[in-house]
């Protein structure tokens, strides 16, 4: 993080590392966040050791908000909703990977990428299109395209359970 804001600040775009291997590519390393607009806004305005954990923290709670959202999209109560947000974003999975930052983000996408596809499966139309498409873009952006293929198995999941999707009715379902 500290050779992606240097390089910027330098007024280079972050191409190539030096430091690793001889010199390797570093846009295109997905570790690196190079192009990930919340990691380059964190990087530039905090201090460099404050500058991860609110990057960390933010995700963390992106990804409660996200599986919170997807909870009242299945008719849980809001107390029921906030449990399933704290219990995603604090669960084993995902609260340890703070030790790998990259994979909180994609965490915290893939919590909202799930109910904007949950919603297109539901008919909801451009708002849920425009959800789907900017959390996948943004976690490709950040480096973590794992979290686009895993959203499909997700939404695969519930369609295979015979959840019925917002709007659904109920003698469409096989």
């Amino acid at each position: 993080y500290r050779l992606v804001r240097d390089e910027w600040l330098a007024g280079r775009v972050p191409l190539w590392n030096p430091l690793l291997n001889g010199g390797q590519p570093l846009a295109g390393m997905g570790t690196s966040g190079a192009f990930y607009l919340p990691q380059l806004i964190c990087t530039f305005l905090l201090p460099e050791g404050m500058s991860l954990n609110v990057l960390v923290i933010g995700h963390l709670a992106l990804a409660a908000a996200g599986a919170y959202l997807l909870a009242r999209e299945q008719s849980l109560s809001r107390p029921a909703a906030t449990i399933a947000g704290i219990g995603y974003a604090c669960c084993g999975n995902v609260f340890f990977q703070v030790y790998n930052p990259i994979y909180t983000v994609g965490a915290a996408w893939l919590a909202w990428a799930v109910p904007g596809g949950w919603q297109l499966l539901g008919g909801a139309g451009l708002p849920a299109r425009k959800l789907l498409a900017v959390s996948l873009s943004i976690a490709l952006l950040a480096g973590e395209q794992r979290q686009a293929y895993h959203s499909g198995p997700s939404l695969g999941r519930f369609c295979l359970r015979g959840r019925r999707a917002p709007g659904t009715p109920p003698e469409t379902l096989a």
